[in-house]
C-alpha cells in the first residue's frame, strides 16, 4: 500500500482556532462557508484538492482568515449559539483510496480501471492500493452542546454544512468522537 497525507496545513489549522472566538453568524454557499467573528475577524472555509498519482482526487478542508474590510453580508445566519465565545473545534480525518478491480470491471472499464472510495479512516480496506488521509470535516461545538459539522460534500470541491444536532451527534458518534456519547 502507497500512503500519501494531504492533511489541513497549519495555516488552516491556525484560522480555524479562531473560531473558538464569538461568532456574528455564518454565510454558506456551495463551495465555501465563511464565519464572521465578533472581534472583526472572517474565517472563510473551503475545499483543497491532490491529485493522487493520477487515479484519484482526494479533498482536504482549508481555511483562510481575513479582516473584515466591510459591512457584513444581508444573508447573514445566525451564530447566536457561538456568540459567547469558548467554542470547542474539532478536526477529522477522512481516507481516499483505490483498490484493484475485479475480472468484470478490468473487462467493461479496460485493464487501467481502478476503484475508488472515500470514508472515514475506520472504513479503510484492507485491499487499499494507494491511500490518502486527509482532513475532511470539522465541528464547531458550544459548550451547551450545539454543534455544526462543515464536511467535504459529495459533488467534487464542495462543502456540506450540517446544523440537525442529531446528524452532528451520530456523524462525531460514526467518527469515534467520546465526548458525543
Amino acid at each position: 500500500m502507497r500512503e500519501y497525507r494531504w492533511q489541513a496545513t497549519e495555516e488552516a489549522i491556525e484560522a480555524l482556532r479562531r473560531l473558538r472566538g464569538a461568532w456574528l453568524g455564518y454565510t454558506t454557499e456551495e463551495l465555501q462557508v465563511t464565519v464572521y467573528l465578533s472581534d472583526g475577524d472572517a474565517i472563510t472555509i473551503a475545499v483543497d484538492t491532490v491529485d493522487v498519482e493520477g487515479v484519484f482526487d482526494a479533498y482536504r478542508l482549508t481555511a483562510v482568515r481575513t479582516k473584515l474590510e466591510k459591512l457584513l453580508p444581508a444573508e447573514l445566519e445566525s451564530g447566536a449559539a457561538f456568540a459567547n465565545g469558548d467554542n470547542d473545534i474539532v478536526l477529522f480525518s477522512g481516507v481516499s483510496w483505490s483498490e484493484p478491480p475485479d475480472n468484470s470491471v478490468r473487462e467493461q472499464f479496460g485493464e487501467n480501471a481502478s476503484l475508488n472510495f472515500s470514508g472515514h479512516t475506520g472504513q479503510l480496506s484492507d485491499s487499499a492500493e494507494i491511500v490518502c488521509i486527509t482532513t475532511d470535516a470539522m465541528v464547531a461545538a458550544t459548550n451547551t452542546g450545539e454543534g455544526l459539522l462543515i464536511r467535504t460534500g459529495l459533488k467534487p470541491e464542495s462543502l456540506e454544512v450540517v446544523r440537525d444536532q442529531d446528524a452532528v451527534r451520530k456523524f462525531l458518534i460514526e467518527r469515534g468522537y467520546a465526548n458525543a456519547e
